[in-house]
Parts: structure tokens; sequence; C-alpha cells
């Protein structure tokens, strides 16, 4: 029963599970954006005013998706996807 319930709970549950979806989980995401976002930087200020254009349309179009009375979930996902593709 020991055997079990530190295999089972300890290692699988609490140094799994939780591990990864917890502490070392986060600051591992964080990490990994930060280190992408740190190799988009150029430094250039054109680059920086087309992300700021991109980020003002993309919360426009969302803020006018979401007061449109025909609002549909779909929709904003295609549109966010459209972003990332």
């Amino acid at each position: 029963m020991l055997s079990f319930g530190y295999h089972g709970s300890y290692k699988t549950i609490d140094r799994g599970i939780i591990e990864i979806l917890g502490p070392f989980g986060i600051s591992f995401s964080v990490f990994k954006i930060a280190f992408f976002l740190n190799k988009k930087h150029t430094g250039f200020i054109y680059h920086y005013i087309i992300a700021i254009f991109f980020g003002l349309s993309f919360i426009l179009v969302f803020q006018w998706l979401i007061s449109f009375s025909g609002f549909d979930i779909r929709l904003l996902v295609l549109i966010g996807l459209n972003f990332f593709i």
C-alpha cells in the first residue's frame, strides 16, 4: 500500500501533474515566451509602430464583435486563428 501511495500519488500526481501545471510549468512557459519576445525585438521604431497598429486593430475588431448583437464565439476563434496563421 505504501509503494502504491508513493508511486501513484506522490510521483504521478504531486511531482507529475501538479508540478507541470503549477510552478514549474508556469515558470517554464514564462521563460519560453520571454525568450521568443526577446528575439522579436529589433530596436527599429517602425517595427513597434506596426505591432501597435496590429494590436489596436485586433482590440477594435474584438470590441466590435462583442458589441455586435449576433456575436458568435466561433467567428472570434476563426479571426483569432487567422492572426496566428
